[in-house]
């Protein structure tokens, strides 16, 4: 009998190409929407949020585009 692969060790095999694809993302000349979205999931990652809550010590992420008639305002930490 064959013993089946830990699914956690399965997905942590697959973490680096996971990252590299959405980087890859984030670079690339897709939509809006997409790169941000891309770069949420590595920034909540990298700060250890995950879907059930809040990281302490959270980041927050402006993202302005230079057509908002709001966007040449302060931001909400100036």
């Amino acid at each position: 009998m064959r013993r089946r692969k830990d699914p956690r060790e399965a997905v942590l095999a697959l973490a680096p190409l996971a990252v590299e694809t959405l980087a890859e993302i984030m670079r690339g000349a897709g939509s809006d929407t997409a790169r941000i979205a891309a770069a949420r999931e590595v920034l909540d990652r990298a700060h250890a949020k995950g879907k059930g809550g809040e990281a302490e010590g959270g980041l927050t992420i402006v993202v302005r585009r230079f057509s908002d008639p709001e966007a040449a305002g302060p931001g909400p930490a100036e």
